[in-house]
């Protein structure tokens, strides 16, 4: 059964967390986090703390798909004032929580984790295509293809680099994730749906990659697009020709997505559409240029 109370916590990150998102927003219960999102301004609007509590209504709780809460729990009477307009029917309570708590460390200590990771994968890769990963970024930040992406991956060859059908698709479902899997074939992508139910030594190598602050030695920051490979259940660097796939594959996904986003927003991949999106474009990795194919196939029409 859903908990009947629900805790929603805002808190200030230290800037070595998130440089230009400085709070983060959560909704949770004493043991389970519903909804989060980190915030562009120090403190949420009624819009945020709206939208984020749809998305706690569709959190995975057992036995109740779209909970609502019949108490919410907050630290501040400010809060509680807001709180109480917005979502009125429900009883509000002020105190402090340790569930709010738990919560911040494990964000700081998953950001800092992660870009202790992305420095090291970065220095991994040869130098020559250091420059164009960190460039990658603002390229892929420009044309934002997780925003029309389909749900379903886009078929995608490279045949230079020895891709013959593989699998691109955007990263995670949070809304707060921005990056990209590239699976090797479509069995791959079909077997890593089940990941969690396999033995690591059965599980296919695939790469991912999301974009992230990394930092300077003089405390600044700069943006950074690094894949990695997950391999048998562990994240390891790329080979040198993962790294041209990956980088070649979102380069020209910013051109596929930039020449086809009407199409796709348009929604002519939704189910029991016919339409196929498609496009070949010539990218430079390291001065060598790459042709890249994509296309994206609906599923056949249902039968009338």
């Amino acid at each position: 059964m859903a908990s009947q109370t629900w805790i929603l916590g805002i808190r200030t990150l230290p800037a070595a967390v998130h440089e230009d998102e400085p709070a983060v927003v959560v909704w949770l219960t004493e043991d389970q986090v519903l909804a989060f999102r980190h915030l562009d301004e120090d403190a949420p609007t009624d819009a945020d703390l709206k939208e984020t509590f749809e998305q706690a209504q569709h959190a995975p709780l057992i036995g109740d798909p779209i909970a609502r809460p019949r108490k919410i729990r907050v630290e501040s009477g400010g809060l509680a004032k807001r709180v109480r307009a917005l979502f009125r029917g429900i009883d509000v309570e002020i105190g402090r929580t340790s569930a709010v708590d738990r919560f911040l460390e494990t964000v700081i200590e998953t950001a800092l984790a992660d870009r202790r990771e992305g420095l090291a994968l970065l220095e991994a890769a040869p130098e020559f295509l250091r420059t164009e990963l960190i460039g990658l970024a603002a390229e892929l930040e420009e044309a934002s293809p997780w925003d029309v992406l389909p749900i379903e991956p886009l078929a995608v060859r490279i045949p230079s680099l020895e891709l013959a059908d593989g699998r691109l698709g955007a990263m995670g479902d949070d809304g707060d994730t921005f990056g990209l899997m590239l699976f090797f074939s479509p069995e791959d992508e079909a077997l890593f749906a089940h990941a969690e139910t396999l033995d690591p030594e059965a599980s296919p190598r695939c790469l991912a990659a999301k974009l992230g602050e990394l930092p300077n030695d003089d405390g600044t920051y700069f943006d950074a697009f690094v894949p990695k490979a997950f391999d048998r259940g562990l994240s390891v660097p790329c080979s040198e020709r993962e790294l041209r796939i990956f980088i070649a594959a979102a380069r020209a996904l910013c051109l596929f997505v930039a020449a086809n986003a009407d199409a796709l927003i348009d929604g002519v991949m939704e189910e029991g559409a016919s339409a196929t999106v498609s496009g070949s474009f010539t990218v430079e990795v390291a001065g060598e240029p790459i042709e890249v194919h994509f296309s994206t196939t609906a599923a056949d029409p249902a039968p009338a």
